[in-house]
């Protein structure tokens, strides 16, 4: 799922990608469909964090190291 997800926002342009974490939470559930609930999808954006693919700051914006 994780790589499915960063796959995905690779292929976005940088400038568009999303630059809150509910955006980005909203746009890993429509990938899936809805289909993952959503400890799932934070549990997908908390391995993202852990991994150092992106950061999340204090205030909820995202800064991709991909």
């Amino acid at each position: 799922e994780r790589l499915a997800v960063v796959r995905n926002l690779g292929k976005i342009d940088k400038n568009r990608r999303p630059r809150r974490r509910k955006t980005l939470e909203s746009q890993i559930a429509a990938y899936f469909q809805k289909k993952l609930d959503a400890q799932a999808v934070a549990a997908i954006v908390a391995e993202l964090v852990c991994e150092g693919l992106i950061a999340i700051d204090d205030a909820g914006r995202v800064t991709y190291h991909f």
